[in-house]
């Protein structure tokens, strides 16, 4: 696990939230071992239903549509969240948001669906 800095905005002064970084073997352990984690997957519904399919027990909140699910996320603010997308951006940006709004364990998933499939999940 590594951590990284996400910032707030450039030129505010508000401090960086902090958003670490799973590997998809580091995922999948983390995630077994912390049954309240919410495994967020911001893809498209299409992305979602595609060949790379999805991470079951994941909930789909495409992206464009994470600030609109903010309060009903708001349960998950002490608890562990997992971000992933296809390859690592989106969730990566994902995650900066949540830990900007004030999610204390944010986690991007490294490589996205890709890396996880590439990994023989």
């Amino acid at each position: 696990m590594r951590g990284n800095a996400a910032g707030t905005g450039e030129g505010t002064a508000e401090p960086a939230a902090r958003v670490g970084s799973l590997t998809p073997a580091e995922a999948r352990s983390f995630l077994a071992s912390h049954p309240e984690a919410l495994l967020l997957d911001v893809r498209t519904p299409e992305e979602w239903n595609d060949d790379l399919g999805h991470i079951e027990g994941a909930r789909l909140v495409p992206l464009p549509e994470l600030a609109r699910h903010m309060e009903e996320l708001a349960g998950w603010k002490d608890r562990p969240v997992v971000a992933v997308c296809r390859v690592g951006g989106r969730s990566r940006r994902a995650a900066g948001i949540l830990a900007a709004a004030g999610f204390r364990q944010v986690f991007n998933l490294e490589g996205g669906m890709a890396a996880w499939r590439r990994a023989g999940f």
